[in-house]
Order: C-alpha cells, then structure tokens, then sequence
C-alpha cells in the first residue's frame, strides 16, 4: 500500500490532548492504516503517517447531452468505486475546439449531497481518446486523487475511464 504523510498545524493544544485525540482514532477502517504520529510542539505541528489503498478505477459514462459547449455534460451509467454514483454528472468547463478537434476542459464530476470531484480532460475529438486526471474535491472526493485515466469513446456517445485512483491523506 502506499504510505502518506499528513501535516497538521495544531495551535493552541498540548500533548495531552493531542495523545487523547490520537486514541480515538481508529488503526485500520476502509482501506486506510493508521502508522503513528510524530508531535512537534515548537511548531505547534503534528505529522502523522498512513497507509491507504489505491486500484483500479472503472467508468462508463453515456455523453448523448454533450454537445461540446461550455455547462454540457456526460451521466455517469457505472463505476467501481461507491464514491462515483451512477446519475451523477460530469460537466465540462470549457467548449470543445471544434477547429482543431480538442476539448482541453476542467470538469466536475457532481454526485448527490455536497460531493464533487475536480479534474481536467485532454481529449482527442477525431479518435475520442485522450486523459482525464482528478485532484481532490467535497466530501467524499475531498481527498480522492486519480489518473491517468485512459477516455475511449469506441461507441460515443458511451465512453469509459479507466486508470489507478486512490484517497491520498495529505491535507
């Protein structure tokens, strides 16, 4: 599994209660481990180090509403991973280049609730190929980290994503 180092800036607290916060949290829940915690009280800093998983992300998303305008969208039809609920929305920032066949965007993948996950596509418009990358979001995308994705459209307006993922801990 990969390991993460997470920086916490803790004003204000002693190790006292840094040590009975450190004991309510769980060892292992959900794929992440729990390593232990280094306190530096002349920075106020807490370091902490995780283990947590990382995979496979699957996708299949249907595109008939994307029209290659700026606010059109693709409805996500199946995934992998419980966090990316099939209906949600992937919505695109930016308009296709219909004269050099691109769509360089930001796009938003928006789930139900206050969770949405923040990427970016670079996407061949001749061969409907291209990458997709993910950085973070709300909720339960606030730490998910993806990419590259590989983007095949071989029957468009279904397309599909797929590549490693994983819930980075930095904070």
């Amino acid at each position: 599994m990969p390991a993460y180092l997470v920086e916490r800036y803790l004003p204000g607290h002693d190790r006292a209660w840094l040590d009975a916060a450190l004991a309510r949290l769980p060892r292992a829940r959900k794929g992440v481990v729990y390593l232990g915690s280094t306190y530096v009280p002349s920075d106020d800093s807490c370091f902490s180090r995780f283990e947590a998983e990382s995979a496979d992300l699957h996708v299949t998303k249907e595109c008939s509403q994307y029209d290659g305008t700026a606010g059109s969208f693709c409805t996500i039809t199946s995934s992998n991973l419980n966090a990316i609920k099939v209906g949600s929305r992937v919505v695109y920032a930016a308009a296709a280049d219909l004269d050099l066949l691109v769509l360089h965007s930001d796009l938003v993948i928006v789930g139900p609730g206050n969770n949405t996950a923040f990427g970016h596509v670079d996407l061949d418009l001749e061969t409907l190929t291209g990458v997709v990358t993910f950085w973070g979001g709300t909720g339960v995308f606030a730490h998910f980290r993806a990419g590259p994705l590989m983007v095949a459209c071989p029957a468009f307006p279904a397309c599909s994503w797929d590549g490693p993922y994983n819930f980075s801990l930095r904070g």
